[in-house]
């Protein structure tokens, strides 16, 4: 008896602590119907086609796994039934090497800030948010997102309600492993969830599913497709690489690995056998199987100059940790520099997507040369300089020229080709059936936003797209959601309790006016339905941008009265729009950048009363050839001006009638601001008048021939001739426009300034020979990027005895300036100069004197010159002291004082 009570108490105690250990550490298998055993059953019970197992294994470190690969007959169906209603879920999928967080605003996971693809959805619809976190191939844990921003989770075992719509996000198990590997774990998520909801079925039915994933998130969704055709309603992918991608075979010298993973999923992605079996396989069975399926390829390329930006600042943060706001202004600079440069070289070159190979060497070795001349330290790391050898090779082949604007175009994302993203190939030969497609240009100069990017530390745009909000509105206005809709169609951000901004415009049927309305019902999460409807007070950036991102049937906008702010690019680019009016008694009061700019069949407006700030290129680009002003704004000479009350002439041109072909600016303009006149392709003449200030890019790209009355002119910003007729017809080395000097084409490695130059222009010497430059007496301004493009320029003598006005950037940093001794104090103490010099040191020098017929007078050190080094980052460069050649009267002869600085340099 003692035995048998022994053996009970020890079978008790066994039994409690499997139990303990079982709780405490959950079963692998989550249990889905009674289902515990992943096999064909399972599968085929989720799918209308019946499941067939083979096993795989993949390579980790040092470590073998053996996973269930699965494969369907397609063809027979089997008994499984699915819903006719809209989707009742949408499923959300990362790429290589990514997570969850790639899909919010900020580096947490749980966080859908505002216009995240979370806050966008659920703004549609009543949703449920849950994450599943694979910590296996064959075993998820899924979280319930939870309410208040859904900043915390829940682990549930199982989907409890079906009357909302449900939001699921994958996250992978070994995420840079083979397509197969993650598509494995995806399918048995989807097929958990579909078995989950279809038990909550009074019909017994699974439920259609939308489908949308980033990068190779896209390939793991078509994979699910191709053996699911008739569960999906829908698939988004953003930056796929549906055939293969040029960039991610590239050495990873300059990024080290980190934005292909350099895995077996990258093998996968760039292996022809692969994509072209996912493609063959579409294209083959599309009209029996996929035409039902709604497949959006959403695809994103750059500027050139905004790729540039992605690898040079890349280097410069991560390898030789520069992190300075100055110093990325400056690159921005040197690239927009760099890119109208090429631009302006290779006019003749417009309708061709190939640059000639010499050419193409002939930029690399410049580019290399100038990271050498800016990092001395690089020369020595032969890994990097032919990496980024590699990637320009191949940057080159991808090149289009944008005439629109000036510039030219990289047709990728710095991972993924554009038409690989779009679903077909470069050569035309490959291509998906029924893709619709979609693709954004982004810019530097405009729409990039380095701070919202999937992985910290790489913002390069295929790192943009699945926060970027255009892309991300382009979803919301194409997607069909099941639950209880809400029925608006903006996005909204709260700005405070009775105030919202619309952020974006998702509506799908509107067609004709659109009625902006003064308030819209908007949840803020305090459980107060009394707050919930609010003024709408702010029109976001690009909220009804690119033809109301997609939606070409409205032609009329009327703004309501509680809107006071319109922001940047709020309405740009809209090629249907006709008429744009606002509200009487309208609050507005201010017009950001390019709000509507690029709106063609606009042809008149009218200033809202309170208006009092218009940015400039507000309408860049429409087709306005009237404006109703206000008493800030008035309509004259087919321009519209400022109207500066505490100076009466004193005032700006904003905007210009585009259709003019002569023009005389009025007596009382002064400015002519950005963009004003740039892509003009009407105007030949302009009296410039009393103008005494051109802003930037002010005539670039347009077919201006002749400029007359230019004598006041004293500034011209950067590129504001660049690519117009009068630029061209100049036929000599220095071109002047009244008391500036615009361009310097001389190639002589001495160059004169000219006296009587009060400015230099920005960019005024792009890809010089010269070694040194010498500056007038009276010179006051130089511009940004003045001679920051003369790789060669190794001093420059200044002789006014005031220091000009000098831009940071207006010379690069290893460039000796000499000034007058007499000047010296005056320079040191300049707030322009303060931050630039490094040391300065004085040596005299005799010097023999000679009168005006070069006969010797004498000798002695009359005045001199001293010398400072504009960089602090490179030794202190020894410097000289020069005499100021006079004659018996005391006049300096400045052809003298060249000569002799010549003779003692040498």
């Amino acid at each position: 008896m003692k035995k048998y009570l022994k053996n009970l108490i020890l079978s008790v105690v066994f039994v409690s602590l499997i139990s303990l250990i079982l709780v405490t550490f959950p079963q692998k298998i989550l249990v889905i119907n009674g289902q515990q055993k992943l096999d064909e059953t399972f599968f085929s019970k989720a799918n209308t086609f019946n499941a067939i197992i083979t096993k795989e294994t993949i390579i980790t470190g040092d470590s073998t796994i053996t996973y269930d690969s699965i494969g369907y007959k397609m063809s027979k169906e089997n008994s499984s039934l699915v819903s006719e209603d809209d989707p009742q879920v949408t499923f959300i999928t990362h790429g290589l090497k990514g997570d969850a967080s790639h899909w919010s605003n900020i580096d947490e996971k749980f966080v859908p800030t505002e216009n995240s693809i979370i806050d966008i959805l659920t703004q549609m619809t009543d949703c449920n948010v849950y994450w599943a976190k694979f910590e296996d191939w064959d075993y998820f844990k899924l979280y319930q997102l939870k309410d208040n921003n859904y900043k915390g989770k829940d682990p549930i075992d199982k989907i409890l309600d079906n009357s909302k719509h449900s939001i699921v996000l994958f996250e992978a198990y070994l995420p840079d492993q083979t397509n197969d590997f993650i598509y494995t774990q995806f399918n048995f998520l989807v097929s958990s969830i579909l078995l989950n909801l279809q038990e909550l079925d009074p019909h017994h039915e699974l439920p259609k599913i939308n489908l949308i994933g980033h990068s190779r998130g896209g390939i793991t969704n078509l994979q699910y497709a191709l053996d699911h055709p008739f569960i999906v309603d829908s698939i988004f992918s953003l930056g796929t690489p549906y055939l293969g991608s040029t960039t991610a075979s590239l050495d990873n010298f300059i990024l080290g690995g980190s934005f292909t993973g350099n895995a077996a999923g990258e093998d996968d992605i760039t292996n022809p056998e692969i994509y072209l079996e996912y493609l063959n396989r579409w294209n083959r069975d599309y009209v029996s199987l996929y035409s039902n399926i709604k497949v959006h390829a959403l695809g994103a390329y750059s500027s050139l100059d905004t790729l540039l930006y992605q690898v040079f600042s890349h280097v410069f943060h991560n390898l030789f940790k520069i992190y300075s706001t100055d110093f990325d202004n400056a690159l921005k600079g040197f690239l927009k520099i760099l890119n109208i440069g090429l631009s302006t070289k290779l006019m003749g070159l417009k309708n061709k997507n190939v640059i000639p190979p010499v050419i193409k060497q002939e930029i690399i070795s410049m580019i290399i040369t100038l990271i050498s001349m800016n990092c001395p330290e690089i020369q020595q790391q032969t890994g990097i300089l032919g990496g980024i050898v590699s990637l320009f090779n191949l940057v080159f082949d991808e090149l289009n020229f944008n005439p629109l604007a000036l510039s030219y175009d990289f047709m990728n994302d710095a991972l993924v080709d554009l038409p690989s993203q779009l679903g077909y190939d470069r050569q035309g030969t490959n291509k998906y059936r029924g893709f619709k497609q979609y693709k954004k240009r982004f810019s530097i100069f405009s729409n990039y936003d380095s701070t919202k990017t999937s992985i910290k530390d790489i913002p390069v745009i295929h790192n943009l797209e699945a926060r970027d909000k255009g892309m991300l509105l382009y979803i919301a206005q194409n997607i069909v959601l099941s639950g209880n809709l809400k029925g608006t169609p903006y996005i909204t951000s709260i700005i405070d309790e009775g105030s919202v901004e619309i952020v974006g415009y998702i509506g799908k049927n509107v067609e004709g006016e659109l009625v902006i309305p003064e308030k819209i019902y908007r949840e803020d999460g305090d459980g107060n339905k009394d707050n919930n409807l609010k003024n709408v007070v702010e029109i976001g950036e690009n909220a009804f941008s690119d033809n109301m991102q997609g939606n070409d049937k409205i032609t009329s906008i009327v703004i309501p009265k509680t809107v006071k702010l319109i922001k940047k690019n709020a309405f740009y680019n809209n090629e249907y729009l006709s008429s744009i009016s606002f509200a009487q008694d309208s609050e507005l009061q201010k017009i950001e950048k390019e709000a509507f700019a690029f709106i063609p069949n606009l042809t008149s407006f009218t200033i809202p009363t309170f208006v009092n700030e218009l940015e400039e290129n507000v309408f860049e680009s429409s087709g306005i050839t009237s404006i109703k002003g206000n008493s800030s704004y008035a309509w004259r000479d087919n321009l519209l001006i400022s109207q500066n009350v505490s100076d009466t002439t004193n005032k700006t041109a904003l905007y210009v009638n585009p259709k003019v072909e002569t023009i005389t600016i009025p007596n009382d303009v002064r400015t002519l601001s950005a963009y004003l006149f740039k892509n003009n392709q009407n105007i030949i003449s302009i009296n410039l008048n009393q103008t005494q200030y051109i802003g930037y890019e002010a005539f670039n790209n347009s077919t201006l021939t002749t400029i007359s009355g230019c004598n006041n002119v004293e500034r011209v910003n950067i590129d504001a001739f660049v690519g117009t007729k009068w630029l061209e017809n100049q036929n000599t080395d220095m071109i002047m426009l009244g008391k500036v000097l615009v361009y310097c084409k001389s190639q002589d490695e001495q160059i004169l300034i000219p006296e009587g130059i009060m400015s230099i222009g920005d960019n005024c010497m792009i890809n010089s020979n010269a070694i040194s430059i010498i500056l007038p007496d009276n010179l006051e301004y130089i511009g940004q990027n003045a001679f920051s493009f003369c790789p060669n320029l190794n001093w420059a003598l200044f002789n006014s005895t005031l220091p000009p006005i000098i831009n940071r950037n207006s010379f690069n940093e290893n460039v000796i300036f000499y000034v007058k001794g007499i000047s010296l104090n005056y320079y040191k103490n300049s707030i322009y100069y303060q931050t630039l010099a490094n040391e300065i040191k004085t040596k005299e020098v005799n010097v023999d004197f000679y009168d005006q017929n070069y006969e010797y007078i004498g000798s002695g050190v009359e005045e001199y010159y001293s010398t400072f080094n504009t960089s602090v980052l490179i030794p202190q460069i020894e410097g000289y002291d020069f005499v100021c050649w006079k004659d018996v009267n005391g006049n300096e002869f400045m052809s003298m004082i060249y000569l002799i600085l010549i003779m003692i340099l040498n």
